[in-house]
């Protein structure tokens, strides 16, 4: 009987025991695979940290070893190292700017316009440095010197008509290109310090904001004398961004306390058409997309395409500071914002209900007063007082730093060796997770 119990036993013993062998080396090769991970996290973190010693050194080796960094490991911190690497390489200073308190750009990004306190408002021809730089080289072109208290700047999308607004209250549009001394088209003035001002794309339709909460359109279609059309005080307190449509016909005043949407399709006869209603915090800036469809006034995103009714649609993610300025390109498709910490985001808004971070830019530790973006968002400018102006060539940034850095064909025709490995990497070894140590490039096929 017992004899029988045994047999009967022995197919239940050997299959716990085959059980039991199997979660062994199951938990073995588990161990195995998590260590062979770690490994590679820690490569990948490796060589992120000597490309970020490298930088401003040797950019192309630190950008192959942030992107071998984010091929092994694609976390947060490989690819904020890569990104870093790839703008820090895009980033060009405006030489002799000093204390600029505004900038304005024109719609190609080849034109920028600063309002210095030391040498007054300059404008600056743009132009790309050519490989291997990816950055902008900056040239003054013009000086109006006696604008030493300019407080306001803004551009027409073409850089031929330059609007500049002063703490004495005086608006005036200059024609600034074609001419060895700029030439004045009109002038206004108000009674208040002027704080913001926007120009329509064919310089006729004028808008100041005054530090009293007042704001004044003018007429400059016959140039001399512009009209002034009459608009009662609609904020309390002072206007600190203003927007307006590439026609003409829309334009976004903003103040502490509110932003009004202006229908201006009867230039004689400004009318409110709607109001933007702030949230709980200060928003402190705001922008008009020059198509006038999308604005942004803080940290909120409004579909602004039936003035008389703006929607909010979204609010961009993880800001935790006042906002100090806001631009956008001339489709709403992408912000840039900064804060009052300092902190230079760009956002992607293709899709306005769902705001993406694509990149935030190295700028000064210090406050960033305005920000100015090209019509295609493929040129960035920040001006900081007691600082000066910052450019970037931020075209091609999609939010995937690999993505960005291989498509520049020079990158993907790069082939590193062991040997060329061991030079930049100061005498590593090819680690192993890059696979065959031949002819690699972070660009071939994933790992």
């Amino acid at each position: 009987m017992t004899n029988q119990r045994a047999d009967r036993g022995g197919p239940w013993l050997r299959l716990g025991l085959i059980l039991v062998l199997g979660v062994i080396l199951a938990s073995l090769a588990w161990v195995v695979i998590d260590q062979r991970e770690t490994a590679r996290i820690a490569t990948a973190r490796q060589l992120a940290l000597q490309g970020v010693r490298l930088r401003n050194v040797d950019d192309l080796s630190a950008a192959l070893l942030g992107a071998a960094a984010v091929k092994l490991h694609a976390d947060a911190g490989t690819r904020s190292a890569l990104t870093d690497t790839l703008i820090s390489g895009r980033q060009g200073i405006l030489p002799g700017a000093s204390d600029v308190r505004k900038v304005a750009l024109s719609a190609d990004g080849r034109i920028a316009l600063s309002a210095d306190a030391h040498q007054g408002v300059v404008l600056w021809n743009l132009s790309p440095r050519g490989l291997p730089e990816h950055n902008l080289q900056a040239i003054p072109s013009n000086t109006l010197k006696d604008q030493l208290d300019a407080s306001a700047v803004a551009l027409t999308p073409d850089g031929r008509t330059a609007l500049i607004g002063g703490h004495d209250g005086s608006v005036s549009t200059w024609e600034v290109t074609g001419h060895s001394r700029p030439n004045k088209i009109f002038t206004g003035d108000d009674v208040a310090a002027v704080s913001e001002v926007a120009v329509s794309s064919d310089g006729k339709t004028v808008l100041a904001g005054f530090d009293n909460g007042g704001i004044v359109f003018w007429d400059a279609t016959d140039a001399s004398p512009a009209i002034r059309r009459p608009t009662p005080t609609p904020h309390a307190s002072a206007v600190s961004a203003t927007g307006m449509s590439a026609d003409g016909h829309t334009a976004l005043t903003v103040s502490d306390e509110k932003a009004i949407v202006w229908d201006l399709t009867d230039p004689t006869h400004p009318t409110q058409a709607g109001v933007l209603t702030r949230p709980g915090t200060h928003w402190g800036a705001g922008a008009l997309s020059a198509d006038g469809r999308t604005a942004v006034t803080g940290t909120q995103v409004w579909d602004v395409g039936n003035p008389a009714k703006p929607q909010q649609v979204a609010t961009l993610p993880g800001v935790t500071s006042m906002v100090n300025d806001v631009a956008l390109t001339s489709d709403g498709s992408r912000a840039l914002t900064v804060e009052d910490t300092g902190k230079i985001t760009l956002w992607k808004l293709q899709d306005r209900l769902h705001p993406v971070l694509l990149v935030d830019l190295p700028g000064p530790s210090r406050t960033v007063d305005s920000v100015a973006l090209s019509a295609d968002g493929g040129v960035a400018v920040i001006a900081a007082p007691a600082w000066g102006v910052i450019s970037w060539d931020i075209s091609g940034i999609s939010g995937d730093p690999l993505q960005d850095i291989c498509a520049d064909s020079a990158f993907r025709a790069i082939r590193v060796t062991p040997e060329t490995w061991a030079k930049i990497t100061g005498g590593e070894g090819w680690p192993d997770e890059l696979g065959d140590p031949g002819n690699h490039n972070p660009c071939s096929s994933a790992l």
